[in-house]
């Protein structure tokens, strides 16, 4: 090879290496400020500043994470007023009345634990306003927004990211005795106990709440059991067709730990196929790791029979779709919210956010801080469907006059 070809060879490469790493940082640099999980971006935004990515990265390591969560990492541009204008826009359903109509209930009974919005401090009478507020305009057909003030949740990571989970009130085939099929016991609660009560591995592995009349009934299937005290209540059904409601009656006070956390951090599971009915399939393949897995989770609930329609913690009906279970730390009980809810479509794929109305009528184990509410979806299969898969992000508003 002459002189000539040599150099031409040497530039040849020199060019293409440089364009190549020329073509990686700017891959790397196209990461860096906007990654394939921040694709599903509302045109009504702003970008964060560029010194602030790499601390909305570290926040975003928390929840699930995965592409079309309908979570969001930049600011929202919308300001009082445009909130309010989509709140006037949002309709007054008949069914949400009927649920805003039992806060007055609950507010009979439930404290308001002194929640504060920067520098306001909510008052019941503030949320008895609001409910009084919204009947007129059911019956007027009018919303005046001039009346309200939104207070904005932040979520976990000061950006207003809500991570919306459902619920629902499954319905549990039981016996009233114990046989070799249906052998799990439901427990009301030890209300005669002394000291710390047991973990769920002691109530359930070691069987130390046996033999003290504490049995309602027993079912077939521990995870149904399970799923029952994740939601918080469910319908038990006898052999002759009869039905109850089992209400929530207190837990064991021990720590709440996500089983599906657990298996998608063991890798059992990805993150953006998590749900009920995958967890369900999973245990069917891999029995043997049933009680393995469910005593990660040390905290048991126990439950009262109840004669009347699946309640809440305020004592009252939850309206399906309407009713949400929060932190009341920082959303007190009675109170009437706007939420921007993830909607999925028939693929059970984020499609897009929805306004509606919401009403704070119960809590949860599982539903600490600011970042978390979870939305009641119903009774029985259909509503088990749509509350497994739903593990988005939204945003949500208190609701306050002026």
């Amino acid at each position: 090879m002459d002189s000539t070809m040599t150099r031409f060879l040497i530039i040849f490469l020199c060019a293409t290496f440089a364009l190549t790493l020329y073509k990686c940082n700017s891959a790397v640099l196209e990461i860096e400020t906007i990654p394939d999980s921040f694709k599903t971006l509302n045109q009504t935004m702003q970008l964060i500043p560029s010194d602030s990515i790499d601390q909305a990265r570290d926040q975003l390591v928390t929840g699930y994470e995965f592409d079309g969560n309908g979570k969001k990492i930049i600011k929202p541009s919308h300001d009082q007023i445009s909130i309010l204008d989509s709140m006037q826009n949002t309709p007054i359903e008949s069914s949400f009345v009927y649920g805003l109509r039992q806060q007055l209930t609950i507010l009979e009974y439930a404290k308001v634990n002194d929640v504060q919005f920067d520098d306001r401090v909510i008052q019941e009478e503030d949320l008895r306003k609001v409910i009084k507020m919204f009947e007129e305009a059911y019956v007027s057909g009018q919303l005046n927004i001039d009346n309200f003030e939104l207070k904005a949740l932040t979520g976990k990571d000061d950006l207003g990211n809500v991570h919306y989970t459902g619920y629902f009130t499954p319905i549990i085939s039981v016996r009233k005795d114990k046989d070799t099929i249906y052998k799990y016991p439901i427990y009301r609660y030890p209300s005669n106990w002394e000291g710390d009560l047991p973990s769920r591995r002691e109530i359930v592995q070691e069987g130390v709440l046996e033999g003290k009349n504490l049995e309602i009934a027993y079912g077939k299937d521990q995870l149904k059991i399970y799923t029952m005290q994740v939601q918080g209540s469910g319908i038990i059904e006898y052999k002759d067709g009869e039905r109850q409601l089992l209400a929530f009656a207190g837990g064991n006070k021990h720590p709440y730990r996500s089983i599906g956390r657990y298996l998608i951090d063991k890798s059992y599971i990805s993150k953006k196929s998590v749900s009920l009915d995958r967890i369900t399939e999973f245990f069917e393949t891999y029995p043997h790791l049933l009680d393995e897995v469910l005593n990660e989770n040390p905290s048991f609930v126990f439950f009262s029979p109840k004669d009347s329609d699946p309640i809440g913690a305020g004592n009252i009906p939850l309206t399906p779709f309407y009713s949400i279970a929060v932190d009341r730390k920082y959303i007190p009980l009675g109170a009437t919210l706007l939420a921007q809810i993830p909607i999925l479509d028939e693929s059970n794929e984020f499609s897009h956010h929805e306004w509606r109305f919401v009403l704070a009528q119960d809590v949860g184990g599982a539903i600490k801080g600011p970042g978390h509410v979870d939305l009641y979806m119903g009774i029985g299969p259909d509503a088990k469907k749509k509350a497994s898969f739903l593990h988005h992000y939204g945003q949500i508003w208190m609701i306050l006059p002026k």
